[in-house]
């Protein structure tokens, strides 16, 4: 009988996956895809899910507040540092247009335009320091994002615990495939993040 994903891994990296500072890390990891990584965060974390159903819950709840926290940041960073960190990130990105955009939307409609994009596969980075810039309430911008992650997350956190069994047979079978998409899904990202900021590639 071949061995299952807990099988495999060492005993050190269980532990930490169901320690507190597992979630906390995936809490970090959620704040800087919020911040800065043009990914999403589903796709690192649904074989964790799927493997671990009983902590589906527990990481969704901390992939939430640590993209909360990220928001919140980039939300000053438009408020506060508008012309000289984000607007110059921003033109590097090749986001700009969509940020002139999303600002005209907000004028019309705080509340949606957040929810809208935060809730996409479109890089949150343009609705947070979009929503910063143009001073968004602070209650209106957390409970649109605190409602869009929520669904996002939750939502896959349930698909993982009602049909994570059948994922985690497909990775048993094609693990080294998986492997090696996500080192060569690491090394995308960080290439691209590299060469988006200002000062560097």
């Amino acid at each position: 009988m071949a061995n299952t994903v807990p099988d495999i891994m060492e005993p050190k990296t269980l532990r930490l996956i169901h320690s507190r500072w597992g979630l906390f890390g995936i809490g970090v990891i959620s704040a800087l895809e919020s911040m800065l990584l043009p990914i999403a965060l589903e796709i690192l974390v649904i074989p964790i899910m799927a493997t671990y159903r009983r902590r589906a819950l527990a990481m969704a709840s901390a992939m939430v507040l640590g993209s909360l926290v990220g928001a919140v940041i980039c939300y000053y960073c438009g408020l506060l540092l508008f012309d000289q960190l984000a607007e110059p990130w921003l033109r590097r990105a090749g986001w700009m247009a969509d940020f002139e955009r999303f600002s005209r939307d907000l004028e019309s409609a705080g509340f949606w335009p957040i929810f809208l994009v935060s809730l996409s596969p479109v890089p949150m980075q343009v609705a947070t320091i979009g929503a910063g810039a143009a001073e968004v309430p602070m209650a209106v911008f957390v409970t649109a994002i605190l409602l869009s992650r929520g669904i996002r997350y939750f939502a896959v956190a349930g698909l993982a615990i009602l049909v994570g069994h059948h994922f985690q047979d497909y990775l048993e079978r094609h693990r080294s495939k998986m492997v090696l998409a996500g080192l060569v899904l690491f090394a995308g990202s960080a290439f691209i993040l590299y060469d988006q900021f200002p000062g560097t590639g």
